[in-house]
């Protein structure tokens, strides 16, 4: 059994601004209408796919979604009509006539399921047509003019979505009367109900809605976005922005290709967490120091050495702009002479309890994450730092109470560390 699915991607997107097409505007960094044909091409049930968009769109299509994510089931990407009916009836008409099932569906649908594509299809080989809705929520009332007439029971309407699906032969029947008639429906199925054919109806979902203006490309909490890192703050977080909005990630690397998860959403701006590395950066590397993300000592180890001057350049810049109001050039900021062990001083937090720990607060937290071998200490200080650690295990009792703050540092003018305890009861 062969199916075809036609996605209608040839509106005009009146209701999305001017020079907006609602196709090709990114959501969770990718266009919408990719969203939708992803479903399609990872359907196994589905054969072939054929994509109908505005004759100007022809290559942007092919070049920046058919190509660029490998989408290997789009046979023909072809220009629409104008009305939605011709855009379908163009696709039919270059539909392989080998074909048992086609199935129709809004490229503006990006919330399509494969659970919804296996239902619809499954009705279509009972039936020979089948689409999906949902019952309506709102009161609907018939009205004349400005004036009521009725008002309708809700119990008997539904809200009619895609996909919708049909044997070949029913719906090329379909298409062909409605043309030889001069008809022009407002969905597929009703060129089939003409033909005074049975319709059923499989239960879609609420989420499927059909995007029509910018308002519905709003972020929302727990939803599941894909996204290049641009950019990162000085606490090491990832920066991208979606729909218009700038969103901070938990981490990153400027150029890393992420799935994540929105877990706050305010006014100006969103917060995300990443689930996973999709495409590493270029500029990406393995970090050293095996406390790193753990503790919140550093934040750009995961980032080559040259990329973080570059970045670090562009922090003082964008703080110069942004909170001092000053437009001005910074020139490069000068590498150190050594990227490990060069620090002469670092403050360490102690944590008395089941068994003590001496190291840093981990990130974004006041817990303490043990640390055996900083980087940034020198060796000699990281050799005092182990001992205090096994001095504490020894001396230390549980559920000490009190404050214990300690400060390593190398004198200059004399060969070795100096380690200063202080512990306040």
């Amino acid at each position: 059994m062969k199916t075809t699915a036609i996605i209608a991607a040839a509106g005009q997107s009146r209701r999305m601004g001017k020079n907006l097409n609602k196709q090709f505007v990114l959501i969770a960094g990718r266009p919408l209408l990719a969203h939708t044909i992803d479903v399609f091409q990872k359907a196994p049930e589905i054969n072939n796919i054929i994509i109908v968009v505005e004759s100007r769109y022809i290559n942007i299509c092919k070049n920046e979604i058919v190509n660029k994510y490998n989408f290997t089931k789009v046979s023909s990407i072809l220009e629409g009509g104008k009305e939605r009916q011709d855009s379908i009836n163009n696709a039919l008409t270059v539909v392989n006539k080998d074909t048992d099932y086609i199935i129709i569906h809004d490229g503006a649908r990006p919330m399509v399921t494969h659970a919804m594509i296996c239902d619809i299809l499954k009705q279509a080989k009972l039936s020979g047509a089948a689409i999906t809705a949902v019952p309506v929520k709102d009161t609907i009332k018939e009205i004349d003019n400005s004036q009521v007439i009725r008002t309708l029971k809700r119990e008997n309407l539904i809200s009619v979505q895609t996909p919708q699906a049909f044997s070949y032969d029913i719906i090329q029947k379909a298409y062909q009367n409605a043309y030889s008639e001069g008809f022009y429906g407002t969905d597929d199925a009703m060129l089939v109900e003409r033909l005074n054919m049975k319709v059923i109806i499989i239960l879609g979902s609420y989420s499927n809605i059909k995007i029509t203006t910018q308002f519905m490309f709003k972020l929302n909490e727990n939803q599941i976005i894909e996204a290049e890192i641009s950019n990162i703050t000085y606490k090491g977080k990832g920066v991208s922005r979606i729909n218009n909005m700038v969103v901070f990630f938990d981490k990153g690397v400027p150029g890393d290709k992420v799935k994540a998860k929105i877990v706050k959403v305010k006014k100006n701006y969103a917060e995300a967490v990443i689930v996973e590395l999709l495409e590493p950066s270029s500029s990406r590397i393995n970090p050293q120091c095996s406390h790193f993300q753990l503790c919140g000592g550093c934040q750009f180890q995961d980032i080559g050495y040259k990329q973080q001057l570059e970045y670090k350049t562009l922090m003082v810049r964008d703080s110069l702009l942004h909170i001092g109001k000053i437009d001005s050039s910074v020139n490069p900021i000068i590498p150190s002479l050594k990227q490990f062990y060069y620090r002469n001083q670092i403050q360490l937090k102690v944590e008395i309890g089941e068994k003590p720990i001496l190291g840093f607060y981990e990130n974004n937290s006041h817990q303490i994450v043990k640390i055996n071998n900083c980087l940034l200490q020198t060796k000699i200080g990281n050799e005092i730092l182990n001992g205090l650690n096994d001095f504490f295990a020894k001396n230390f009792y549980k559920n000490s109470e009190g404050k214990l703050e300690t400060t390593l540092s190398a004198n200059p003018n004399f060969q070795g560390t100096l380690a200063r305890c202080h512990y306040y009861f």
